[in-house]
């Protein structure tokens, strides 16, 4: 039997309101093809809506995720709506923030239920959002110690995505100086030149600031004296400032 007809039988289990044997033929569909991103869909629907498991819904909305061609805002609400069921208020933060809400169909109908997307999407991003603000600092620690890890192990990439995570939450000097070792390493020295210019006047890291600025500059082949010039010119025009 195709994937096609398949699904057709689904459709007619979940009519008539038998949802487990829906859940088995999906099973066994993606069984067959774990990239039957329509069967990872409908699988998170029916967990998601019909029988309140959000942890198996979850599971089936990051598949669909990962192998369809392009996820739809309908999709993406789906995602930020396990997520937010499942407590991960940040990642549901995440991906609310990817949705563009005029993408969203006024009403919908998943699995014999009818929803309202364009008001589901404002509902979540009030609760997701009072949570997050209620809970920011225990995001930025948990961002900022897997942005340590990743940077203790060289990947670099992993690490600058935490640290900025983390910057949304908390803007703190240290973090962003591990940011700019990271683009450093990714030699991404535009980025990173901007962030350690704005950390030299930190007493917390101007020190460590400087050394790295200067590390890039010799890197780049740029004369000290070039960054010296920028620091005194710098420096008059706060004095201007000042004295205006």
């Amino acid at each position: 039997m195709d994937l096609d007809n398949l699904l057709t039988e689904v459709y007619q289990e979940l009519s008539e309101d038998d949802l487990s044997t829906a859940v088995e033929k999906l099973k066994k569909g993606l069984s067959r093809d774990p990239y039957w991103a329509a069967g990872h869909r409908l699988l998170g629907d029916i967990y998601l809506l019909g029988l309140d498991h959000p942890v198996y819904a979850l599971v089936e909305y990051r598949k669909l995720k990962k192998v369809a061609e392009e996820l739809t805002a309908l999709d993406r609400l789906r995602l930020a709506w396990a997520y937010h069921q499942r407590s991960f208020h940040d990642r549901a933060l995440e991906t609310i923030q990817e949705i563009d809400a005029d993408d969203l169909p006024e009403q919908k109908e998943l699995i014999g239920r009818k929803i309202q997307p364009r008001l589901k999407l404002v509902r979540l991003r009030k609760k997701v959002e009072q949570e997050v603000e209620k809970n920011s600092g225990n995001y930025f620690d948990k961002y900022v110690r897997r942005g340590n890890e990743f940077l203790n192990v060289g990947s670099y990439y992993q690490a600058q995505q935490a640290f900025e995570s983390a910057l949304e939450y908390t803007n703190n000097s240290e973090v962003k100086l591990n940011l700019a070792r990271c683009l450093v390493k990714r030699t991404k020295f535009p980025r990173a030149v901007k962030i350690l210019k704005g950390l030299l006047d930190d007493e917390h890291v101007h020190d460590e600031a400087r050394e790295l600025l200067t590390a890039v500059y010799r890197r780049l082949g740029l004369p000290l004296s070039r960054l010296q010039a920028e620091r005194e010119e710098k420096e008059d025009m706060d004095d201007s400032v000042k004295s205006a």
